[in-house]
C-alpha cells in the first residue's frame, strides 16, 4: 500500500499591508493627540508649582529683611532732581537687598554703597557685579526670554511712571518678579493708592491696615510682547534692579488691542495663560485670573484700612 505524504509549507508574512500600516499610524496619531496635551498640562502644572515656590521664597526673604532692619526695603533707592521728582536712571530697585538675604553679602555691600550715588547706577563700574549677580530664584520656569531691551529702572512716583530702558546684553540679568507699589503711582499729595513698597523709605508690616492676607506683596512680570494676545515675540523684560510697580493697568493687559496705543510698561504679566501669581504679605501665594475686577485688584494692592470695601470705589 502506497502512502502519500502531504507536505504543507507555512508561509510567513514579513510586513504589514498598506491598509494595516495606515490603521496603525492612525491609532498612534490618535493616542499621541490624546497624550500630548496631558503631558503639556502636567509640565505647565509643575512649572506653576515651581513658580509659586520661588515667589514664596522671595517673599520670605523680604520678610527676613524686615525683621532684621525693622522695615521692608524701599521700592527704589536714588537721588532727587527736585524736591519731588527723582533722577531718571539713578535708581536701584528693592530686589538688590535680596542676594544678601540668600547668602551673597558682597552684593548687599555694593548695593548699600552705590544705591544713593549721584551717578547712573549702570554707569558705575563697581555695580557691574550687581548687574551680573542674580539668582535663578528670580526667573519663572515658564519664561525663558529676555527680549531686545531691559527696563533698567522704573519710578512709580509722583503720579507718573518713569522708565530707563537699556539694550539687552548678557550682563543685564532680568527678573520675573517685582514688588507691588500700590494701585497707582505714589503721590505725596494722595497716599490712598500706596502699596507695600514705597520710594526711599521702606514701610513696615505693622503699617498694613487691610490685613496681611488681603494685601499684595510681589507679583509676576514678563515685559511686553509684539503679539500681546498670544504672548509671542518678546520686546523687553525687567532688570532685577528695576524696582516695584503698580497695578494701574489690568493683569496681562495689552494696550495695542486699542488702535493707536502702545503696549504699556506697567502690567503684571505671566507665562501661565490667564493666571498671574501674586504673594500676599502673610506669605501665601495665589494665582489671580486676569479677568479679576480692576477695583478689587487695586484695593488688594494698597495697605489702606477698609479699602477692600466697595464703598471706597
Amino acid at each position: 500500500m502506497t502512502r502519500k505524504i502531504l507536505f504543507v509549507s507555512n508561509c510567513y508574512r514579513k510586513a504589514f499591508t498598506l491598509l494595516e500600516l495606515i490603521i496603525v499610524i492612525a491609532i498612534l496619531a490618535t493616542l499621541l493627540g490624546m497624550v500630548a496635551p496631558a503631558v503639556m498640562h502636567a509640565r505647565e502644572s509643575a512649572r506653576r508649582v515651581a513658580c509659586k515656590s520661588k515667589l514664596r521664597e522671595i517673599s520670605n526673604a523680604m520678610l527676613q529683611f524686615e525683621a532684621a532692619n525693622r522695615s521692608l526695603p524701599p521700592s527704589f533707592f536714588g537721588k532727587k532732581d527736585t524736591p519731588h521728582l527723582f533722577r531718571k536712571g539713578s535708581l536701584i530697585g528693592h530686589l538688590s537687598v535680596l542676594p544678601e538675604a540668600i547668602g551673597n553679602s558682597q552684593v548687599g555691600r555694593i548695593a548699600d554703597q552705590y544705591r544713593l550715588s549721584d551717578r547712573l547706577w549702570f554707569e558705575v563700574p563697581q555695580v557691574e557685579i550687581l548687574r551680573r549677580s542674580y539668582s535663578s530664584l528670580f526667573l519663572c520656569p515658564s519664561d525663558g526670554e529676555k527680549g531686545d531691551w531691559v527696563i533698567a529702572t522704573r519710578t512709580p512716583y509722583f503720579d507718573t511712571d518713569s522708565f530707563h530702558i537699556l539694550p539687552a546684553n548678557k550682563a543685564e540679568q532680568w527678573t520675573n518678579y517685582l514688588g507691588c507699589a500700590g494701585s497707582s503711582p505714589f503721590s505725596i499729595y494722595d497716599s490712598r493708592g500706596r502699596g507695600v513698597f514705597l520710594p526711599l523709605k521702606g514701610s513696615r508690616v505693622s503699617d498694613i491696615l487691610d490685613g496681611l492676607s488681603n494685601t499684595l506683596f510681589l507679583g509676576e512680570v514678563t515685559g511686553q510682547f509684539r503679539d500681546g494676545v498670544n504672548r509671542r515675540g518678546r520686546e523687553n523684560s525687567f532688570s532685577w534692579l528695576s524696582g516695584a510697580q503698580s497695578v494701574q493697568e489690568a493683569l496681562n493687559y495689552d494696550r495695542r488691542r486699542i488702535p493707536g496705543q502702545d503696549s504699556g510698561l506697567s502690567q503684571f504679566r505671566s507665562g501661565h495663560g490667564p493666571l498671574v501669581h501674586f504673594s500676599f504679605v502673610d506669605g501665601r501665594v495665589d494665582a489671580i485670573h486676569e479677568n479679576i475686577d480692576q477695583r478689587l485688584l487695586e484695593a488688594m494692592a494698597t495697605i489702606a484700612e477698609a479699602d477692600m470695601s466697595s464703598d471706597n470705589h
